[in-house]
């Protein structure tokens, strides 16, 4: 089964989305399972430093996510810019 994301206000198809089965979801939430047990055991300190470096990569991208965001919601730009 394929899924759209719909702009709400123009009806523009924006991206289409490939459903996973129920075997396929089991098998990511097992992944997610034991990658959480790994994560669990790395020190408070690389943690931080590894959840730093992904947040300065996302603020890095924050104009991309904030247009994307706004065509997905019909939100005005500074609205969505500002969720990110």
């Amino acid at each position: 089964m394929t899924l759209s994301s719909i702009n709400p206000a123009t009806g523009q198809l924006l991206a289409t989305f490939e459903t996973l089965a129920p075997a396929d979801v089991a098998a990511a939430l097992d992944r997610a399972a034991t990658a959480f047990r790994s994560w669990r055991e790395t020190p408070f300190e690389e943690r931080a430093r590894l959840l730093m470096r992904a947040a300065d990569m996302l603020d890095a991208e924050s104009e991309q996510f904030g247009r994307l965001m706004t065509l997905a919601s019909s939100a005005c730009t500074g609205s969505a810019s500002s969720s990110t």
